[in-house]
């Protein structure tokens, strides 16, 4: 069916030729003579050949594939891009339309940076409805996430959210010393509605969100206090390091003298806890020392006092 009207188009374009060629073969020849005209008509008209038939079908039927692919073209390129907000739109109906709740969070999931035993840090949600039906009992709940990270509330709730409107959710959360260094993890964000119409359509809506998050190196060498001073018989020893460095952790006694050797080895930046045991040791004032060299050769050395009581 696609093929008979290209034909149609060409034999009528066949036709229209050969009457001009006819007229031009056929034209009155006007001669002037002594303010007279005389007509003279040409010899019988010139026929085309079969070969400049075909010739001339070939170069119209040419032309107008040409513009049929052309058209076809700009049909494709001038078409508008879809974006996925767009298609969801078109999915739903006046009837059985659903709010489409949208988390705005680039698509390339970015690893953000913490400082490491950090407090009074936050993340921001948009949460914005996409579908043209209000959406009730709104709720954006952090599901999954590390033990060391710690949320003053893991969830924030809106009673409704609006056709094409937006609204930001906060989270605050602290960062245990105890967290591991440069390593990626995970937080995984649920948000559920309502679409807000009668029960029997009442039905909620999920999605989830995930936000990647990495706690960055300590800043400075630095070694605590033991907890609990005094003790016994045991005590824990903390201590952290801004990069990676060969460490030594010994303790003494009054008179200076060696008493125990806690760590001996390279190990990574980050926080650090040894446990230390006095039971064979009498009660009394005990100095522990912890000495490190990075990789770039720098030394540090600090003490620290502790108490056995018994």
């Amino acid at each position: 069916m696609k093929a008979l009207p290209l034909l149609i188009v060409c034999c009528s374009l066949l036709i229209a030729s050969l009457s001009a060629q006819q007229k031009i073969t056929r034209g009155d020849v006007r001669e002037e003579a002594r303010g007279k005209q005389t007509v003279q008509h040409s010899a019988a008209p010139k026929r085309f050949t079969e070969a400049q038939v075909d010739s001339i079908k070939t170069f119209w039927r040419t032309q107008w594939q040409e513009q049929l692919r052309r058209k076809s073209y700009r049909l494709v390129t001038d078409r508008p891009p879809t974006t996925s907000k767009h298609s969801i739109l078109r999915k739903s109906t006046k009837e059985s339309e659903k709010p489409s709740l949208t988390v705005q969070v680039p698509e390339k999931l970015t690893v953000y940076q913490v400082p490491f035993s950090s407090q009074g840090n936050s993340i921001e949600l948009s949460i914005s409805n996409a579908s043209s039906v209000t959406a009730s009992s709104i709720t954006i709940q952090a599901k999954e996430y590390p033990s060391w990270l710690q949320f003053t509330s893991t969830a924030v709730s809106f009673s409704q959210l609006n056709a094409g409107e937006e609204k930001a959710a906060f989270f605050s959360f602290r960062i245990d010393r105890a967290a591991p260094v440069n390593k990626e993890e995970t937080i995984t964000f649920a948000v559920t509605a309502k679409t807000g119409e009668t029960s029997q359509r009442d039905v909620g809506q999920t999605r989830t969100k995930q936000i990647k998050i990495q706690v960055a190196p300590p800043e400075r060498f630095e070694v605590f206090q033991n907890y609990p001073n005094p003790f016994n018989p045991l005590t824990a020893i903390g201590y952290q390091l801004a990069t990676v460095s060969r460490v030594t952790l010994k303790v003494y006694n009054g008179l200076g003298q060696e008493v125990a050797i806690l760590s001996d080895g390279e190990q990574e930046p980050g926080y650090h806890q040894a446990t230390f045991d006095a039971s064979r040791l009498a009660s009394g004032m005990y100095i522990y020392q912890v000495q490190t060299t990075d990789d770039k050769g720098e030394h540090h050395l600090a003490r620290k006092k502790m108490m056995v009581l018994k």
